[in-house]
């Protein structure tokens, strides 16, 4: 008989610093056959899963595919709607064997710290002690021992930018699929050290580096140990004030062995003793615009300067309306210039309303948290294009996947052409400045509000890219940030012993 198993998501990854609360109006949340039919071909987690399931013969549901873009903690309201509708499926499906979740590994709501865990306690405690969990997160996750505690088997992405989704769902359903066969008995074990963040925040795109180094013995002992399923490298989620923030390795062994504790001892000691090494700097504002003015000189119709806006990240949980990127740059002059995108939805959908062609005069972005990454800029502007906001992902991350800025307009400000969206979303795919009409590959300036999984699609027809500081919540400013639950003392907030 083929094995009953349900496939569910439910993602979140929480800046608990972020007033904007994460209520479910923000989640995209889908049922049954829409994600079928909606999420089957993309490079996504979720697709891992139902081709894992036509592999292996399963027979499958999906009760709940529920994302947001990162943001501020989650609410009890939203969180019990979006369980409770997997927690109902589980407890009405007779004779579940398994279960698949792709979950993000850092979301935090506003009645317990651990979200995650709290979705895997609820998970167990309704389909009972006896069936496999299998979940994937990302490598920023905070893995807790309320998480291993209560899930058989977690598999990790294994790049940043991600775009590994699809591939880290097939393994976690490997292992489910030998459990489910009774081949294996996965269990887990957990390692931390007292860290704020480490393994160079999990960069893998450069080919080097602490990340890399600890991915190749990773790789090592799955192959050298029998008993050893999976390791998962975790650099952490820093901007979230919680007791179980920080780097972790964990491993899914084949029964109980003391040897998987030491090995995750041992990887995460690497970790530890290489926690300073980075393979990415953070540029200054001013550093940014010179090396933006110099490729306007002599690269004015591209390929251009690609600049990530590190410290307003939509994808790392800011509000994304931060004005100092923008102020930047007019300041510098910059022509044929591109930034997406200020999340703003007064003036959006203002200037939606007024029309293509008209001028307008607006107090743009900064009205939320405008000590981190500037407050409202007043700008005169053009408006050029009106748009719904829908986007289809092309480039390497979540390919083929959905998104939408909602109801959003192209602003022409002097010599720079502004996305201001409805929805705050993560800018990482060309694809997401083509629905507005601009090219990427002809401008000479780009900004995207990103962290760093912008390179993946923008590297390639980018003459230079860095990651700048803009002073927003998701820099390295995290004195700025006050911390209350953290366990001390931490690195590298506090003085640590010498080693």
């Amino acid at each position: 008989m083929s094995k009953q198993v349900i496939v569910a998501s439910i993602m979140h990854e929480s800046h608990t610093f972020n007033p904007v609360p994460t209520d479910l109006d923000k989640f995209t949340v889908e049922h049954g056959n829409v994600v079928v039919e909606r999420d089957r071909g993309t490079r996504t987690g979720i697709s891992g899963f139902l081709d894992a399931a036509d592999e292996y013969g399963w027979s499958f549901s999906v009760p709940i595919n529920a994302r947001a873009t990162s943001g501020g903690k989650v609410t009890k309201a939203a969180l019990d709607e979006l369980v409770g509708c997997l927690e109902q499926a589980i407890n009405e499906h007779s004779g579940l064997d398994g279960i698949a979740l792709v979950l993000h590994g850092a979301m935090s709501c506003e009645h317990c710290d651990d979200g995650d865990a709290e979705i895997l306690r609820r998970v167990r405690a309704a389909a009972g002690p006896d069936v496999p969990v299998a979940a994937t997160i990302d490598p920023h996750g905070n893995v807790s021992a309320g998480m291993t505690d209560n899930a058989d088997i977690i598999c990790t992405y294994r790049t940043t930018p991600h775009i590994d989704q699809y591939d880290t769902a097939r393994r976690a359903a490997a292992i489910l699929e030998r459990a489910l066969r009774g081949e294996v008995k996965p269990h887990m074990v957990l390692a931390r050290r007292p860290m704020l963040y480490a393994f160079d925040r999990a960069r893998t795109h450069n080919g080097a580096g602490p990340m890399v180094e600890a991915l190749e013995i990773a790789r090592r002992w799955e192959s050298e140990y029998p008993g050893v399923l999976s390791v998962g490298v975790q650099a952490g989620y820093s901007h979230a004030d919680t007791p179980q923030t920080g780097p972790s390795v964990f491993i899914v062994g084949d029964g109980e062995n003391p040897l998987y504790q030491s090995l995750a001892e041992e990887l995460i000691e690497f970790g530890w003793k290489n926690r300073a090494r980075e393979t990415v700097t953070l540029v200054s504002l001013d550093a940014a615009m010179e090396r933006a003015q110099r490729n306007n000189r002599e690269n004015p119709e591209g390929p251009p300067v690609v600049i990530g806006d590190y410290a307003d990240s939509p994808g790392g949980g800011t509000p994304g309306n931060g004005t100092n990127m923008l102020q930047a740059m007019l300041k510098a002059g910059l022509t044929n210039t591109a930034l997406g995108a200020i999340n703003d939805p007064e003036v959006a959908q203002h200037c939606a309303a007024v029309g293509e062609g008209a001028r307008v005069t607006v107090s743009l972005g900064g009205k939320i948290a405008p000590e981190f990454g500037g407050g409202p800029l007043e700008v005169t502007a053009k408006v050029l294009r009106v748009s719904d906001g829908d986007y289809v992902h092309v480039g390497p991350s979540a390919t083929g996947a959905r998104g939408s800025f909602g109801t959003s307009v192209l602003l022409q400000v002097e010599g720079i052409q502004v996305i201001v969206s409805s929805r705050n979303q993560n800018f990482l795919d060309t694809q997401q400045f083509r629905i507005f009409g601009v090219e990427p590959e002809q401008m000479s300036v780009l900004s995207c509000k990103n962290m760093h999984h912008f390179r993946a699609a923008f590297t390639p027809i980018a003459a230079d890219v860095m990651s700048c500081d803009t002073g927003g919540m998701t820099g390295y400013q995290y004195h700025r940030l006050t911390y209350q639950k953290l366990p001390r003392p931490i690195w590298p907030l506090d003085e640590m012993a010498a080693e």
